[in-house]
């Protein structure tokens, strides 16, 4: 199982409602599902400088080469773009093997 977690900034919360709304349809076809979604976030330590988060996201998939081929698909990079005017993305990958 590989995890993939999306710290994101929000500049434009209705833009982001958008684009969230959006997303659960792209990861159906790759085995993607999210696992949940935190806007309470309390940060114990930052020494990388990576604290400010609006959201985070963490979602499953059954391998990194669903995560890498959803990312390239076209259903999603449809989405780039209106993501883009939502605000900030830091998307990390996480693969326990």
């Amino acid at each position: 199982m590989v995890r993939m977690i999306a710290l994101i900034r929000i500049n434009s919360l209705v833009d982001f409602e958008s684009y969230r709304a959006k997303v659960p349809a792209t990861l159906e076809s790759y085995r993607g599902e999210i696992r949940f979604r935190a806007e309470k976030i309390v940060t114990l330590v930052d020494e990388n400088e990576l604290g400010g988060f609006s959201q985070i996201a963490l979602v499953s998939f059954s391998s990194q080469e669903d995560v890498n081929d959803w990312y390239a698909s076209d259903a999603y990079s449809n989405l780039k773009e209106p993501r883009a005017n939502t605000g900030s993305f830091t998307i990390l990958s996480l693969n326990p093997n």
